[in-house]
């Protein structure tokens, strides 16, 4: 698994709890898009520009609407009921665990420091 620097965070409000706070604190201390899940969340996240989501928690029509609206879509399963991982097969999405992510998300910036190390920006 592997994300780009504008990978944003959606937190459903019936996310587990431990798993939204892990989640959250990887992805402020890579100063990455974080979004609740609100009514006003697609308009948010076509300003923001983003292109890839993670999504912890929601339920399965919302995570299908974004896969197919473009977005490349991750969800974490710890955040799923098994009915949610079931519905969520043979689609783009990919169910992928809290331990893959919380690694992907502490090298989603890696190019941009690297550039940065080497004098390019």
């Amino acid at each position: 698994m592997r994300l780009p620097a504008d990978a944003a965070l959606i937190v459903a409000a019936d996310a587990d709890a431990a798993t939204a706070a892990a989640l959250l604190a990887a992805w402020r201390a890579q100063d990455l898009p974080v979004f609740a899940d609100a009514d006003d969340l697609e308009a948010a996240l076509e300003e923001s520009g983003v292109t890839t989501l993670v999504v912890c928690g929601g339920g399965a029509a919302g995570v299908k609407a974004a896969e197919n609206q473009g977005y490349r879509v991750f969800v974490v399963a710890e955040a799923l009921a098994p009915a949610q991982a079931a519905e969520l097969q043979g689609g783009e999405v990919r169910i992928v665990s809290l331990a893959q992510t919380l690694v992907a998300v502490a090298g989603a910036r890696i190019r941009e420091r690297l550039r940065a190390a080497r004098g390019g920006g």
